[in-house]
């Protein structure tokens, strides 16, 4: 009897420890799970912002096609009137000196110096 006593404790035992056991992968089990559908929430998350950038850039090129050519046409009145104040710079810097030219000949030619 004393076998079967041992044996039936040896069975109780091993019956708990993998009682036990089951119960941990169980719970390890439980824990993967919370950090798979925490990860999953995550991805979602990064995935829609993802999509909510990718529509602002989308728009912005879009708001960009329409400001472009406005761009270039100020860019080139810019230029223009650039190219203009530097032609009338030139051509006052020219009156000026004909007008002291001829004012210095004048004074000449009637001062008798």
């Amino acid at each position: 009897m004393t076998t079967r006593t041992t044996t039936a404790a040896e069975l109780a035992a091993l019956r708990a420890t993998l009682e036990a056991d089951m119960k941990a992968r169980e719970r390890e089990r439980l824990e993967a799970k919370e950090q798979r559908d925490g990860m999953a929430k995550d991805i979602q998350a990064i995935r829609t912002n993802a999509v909510q950038i990718d529509n602002r850039v989308a728009t912005i090129e879009q708001d960009m096609k329409s400001v472009k050519p406005v761009i270039a046409r100020v860019n080139s009145w810019q230029s223009m009137a650039l190219g203009a104040a530097i032609v009338f710079g030139m051509m006052g810097a020219a009156v000026t000196m004909f007008w002291e030219m001829v004012k210095e000949k004048a004074v000449s030619f009637f001062g008798g110096a």
